[in-house]
């Protein structure tokens, strides 16, 4: 797991993760207000 902190573009930084995870994406954030991100994450969401 690689780890990276990042405080500008963060937004493009997380939806390019999104976009390439193969597995499993980890995002820690403080609060989630974007909702572009959401609706990243719910398309690329597995169910098991």
């Amino acid at each position: 797991m690689h780890i990276e902190t990042i405080f500008s573009t963060i937004a493009n930084k997380i939806i390019n993760e999104i976009e390439t995870a193969e597995k499993s994406v980890y995002i820690a954030v403080a609060w989630f207000t974007n909702r572009l991100i959401f609706e990243k994450l719910n398309l690329h969401r597995s169910f098991q």
